[in-house]
């Protein structure tokens, strides 16, 4: 679950980033973990990237997913 999280904060700040479609790096660091994507781990983040940045409808509805989705996980960390 913390992946899904930091998959949607990385795309979310990439979008930010540039009013053109984002490039997924090979190599990502957060805080003090070192994440070394795969080729075919970039290729489906590009894809999804590309969908977030080209349909605002597409985007909104991956929002509703996570306002949805996301305090149901929570309950289930606080266990």
């Amino acid at each position: 679950m913390r992946s899904l999280s930091f998959c949607l904060l990385l795309l979310n700040a990439l979008i930010s980033a540039a009013n053109t479609t984002p490039v997924v790096p090979r190599e990502i660091t957060f805080g003090n973990l070192k994440l070394v994507l795969t080729r075919q781990a970039i290729n489906e983040i590009q894809k999804d990237v590309e969908a977030l940045t080209r349909s605002p409808k597409y985007y909104q509805l991956k929002i509703d997913r996570m306002h949805l989705y996301f305090p149901i996980i929570e309950n289930i960390f606080k266990e």
